[in-house]
């Protein structure tokens, strides 16, 4: 989807927003005020063992690069919004790749679907990029999936992203991330690495 398609669409979806709202029940002030506020998910406990600060290290390989790209990072990953969205802030340095080895990045997770223990994603960076997607635990295999699409300002073209994580102990995540290109034909770069709690 372009970024004006993904644009209308949002606009389309606010106005239903406004509509249904603005045609819904009628209320007072005191009916407001007597209502409680949502109960938090307990499924929001998944995403837990992820709080606090990792130090990371790993390995990126590039289509049309023969050589592996290493680099290093470190990342604080906290609750916030009464502990309803959980925030991930990290520095990542690749020296080999110059002036745009250096980032910061920062990911949001929020609960999305309770029964299915699904949870929205949304990734940005320095560099301008960001990725919108969703990403499911799996119990059996102790797996994080995450799925999205998004845009790459380097490439200058719109972009699939696919992350697996899983931990085998309270202290380890061991990840892998790839971008392809919007078709899912083309992978543009694999990215490896642990991350070590601090």
């Amino acid at each position: 989807m372009s970024r004006l398609n993904s644009f209308r669409t949002a606009v389309v979806c606010s106005t239903m927003l406004c509509i249904v709202g603005c045609t819904g029940p009628k209320m007072t002030l005191e009916d407001l005020k007597k209502m409680p506020m949502p109960p938090k998910p307990a499924e929001l406990a998944l995403l837990d063992p992820m709080v606090g600060t990792w130090q990371s290290t790993g390995e990126m390989t590039m289509a049309g690069i023969d050589q592996k790209i290493m680099g290093h990072g470190t990342q604080t990953i906290s609750w916030e919004n009464d502990g309803r969205t959980l925030v991930e802030r990290m520095k990542w340095e690749s020296p080999d790749m110059g002036a745009c080895g250096t980032m910061t990045m920062m990911t949001l997770y929020t609960l999305e679907d309770a029964k299915e223990k699904e949870f929205k994603v949304v990734w940005a960076s320095s560099m301008g990029d960001m990725t919108i997607g969703e990403t499911k635990y799996n119990e059996k295999t102790k797996t994080w999936t995450t799925k999205g699409r998004g845009w790459d300002p380097m490439m200058k073209m719109n972009t699939q992203f696919k992350m697996s994580m899983t931990m085998p102990d309270p202290s380890t995540m061991e990840w892998t991330c790839e971008q392809w290109d919007a078709m899912g034909f083309t992978k543009m770069m694999t990215m490896k690495g642990t991350s070590k709690r601090r």
